[in-house]
């Protein structure tokens, strides 16, 4: 049986390739040899697109974002670098890549590249916060910057808009009503004592035996701070819970 020969063109796209892969192939009963050309390319799919706002975020913390990527071609996806560009203070935003990106991701895979937003990056020594740093003197200005990534892909750079607005920890005051001010939700209340509102919700005097209870209601305020005989916003609070201790019980 007479064989016909016939190249087929496989195009691939990854950092060392310089041109199509040639390979000759051997045909059996074909007349007149083959033209077929395959293209394996990857393509990056990114979710959510061009923008990732931070929002408020505290001087005191940082905030990670995700963005998911996903290979919707049938090649593997790289990641080749990724860069913060025009950014409005320096070293505010930082990148991770998942390694699965740069080492190549199989075609119908998702993973991930983590944008780290850091409002105050001087105050940190490392990845812990320096407790003895004034975060008065922190940036209080929006943050702005780009995210460039190139990836292996036909149209192989993306730009990301970031934005981020710095904002004061929460400052959080303890308003407790007066003593005995049993199940009135709108009575007079004024600062707690002690440290953190210890101290001061006091229940007065409370007859046993009668079935009733008595509630008391203690209001917790975040309030804004004043930086340079300036109010200025403070971060949202979250009171992931309360401890009571009860005296004289």
């Amino acid at each position: 049986m007479a064989l016909n020969f016939c190249t087929l063109d496989i195009w691939t796209r990854r950092p060392s390739a310089s041109g199509p892969l040639l390979l000759a192939l051997a045909t059996a009963g074909i007349a007149g040899g083959c033209s077929d050309e395959m293209v394996f390319e990857p393509a990056a799919v990114f979710s959510p697109e061009n923008v990732l706002p931070f929002g408020d975020v505290s001087v005191a913390n940082e905030l990670r974002l995700t963005i998911e990527v996903r290979n919707g071609g049938n090649a593997g996806l790289q990641i080749l670098s990724t860069e913060i560009q025009n950014s409005s203070i320096a070293n505010q935003f930082r990148v991770e890549v998942a390694e699965d990106l740069t080492a190549g991701l199989t075609p119908g895979l998702t993973s991930a590249i983590t944008v780290i937003y850091r409002p105050c990056p001087d105050a940190w020594n490392g990845d812990v916060l320096d407790d003895s740093f004034m975060l008065t003197s922190c940036p209080g200005a929006a943050a702005t910057a780009d995210l460039v990534i190139t990836a292996n892909t036909s149209e192989p750079t993306v730009t990301y808009s970031l934005t981020g607005q710095p904002v004061q920890p929460p400052n959080v005051e303890f308003r407790c009503p007066a003593s005995g001010a049993c199940n009135m939700p709108t009575a007079t209340r004024s600062l707690c004592g002690g440290t953190m509102g210890a101290g001061g919700l006091s229940f007065g005097s409370v007859e046993s035996g009668t079935g009733e209870a008595c509630d008391l209601y203690m209001e917790i305020v975040n309030r804004k701070r004043s930086v340079d005989g300036n109010e200025v916003s403070v971060a949202p609070l979250n009171v992931d819970r309360i401890d009571m201790l009860v005296q004289n019980f």
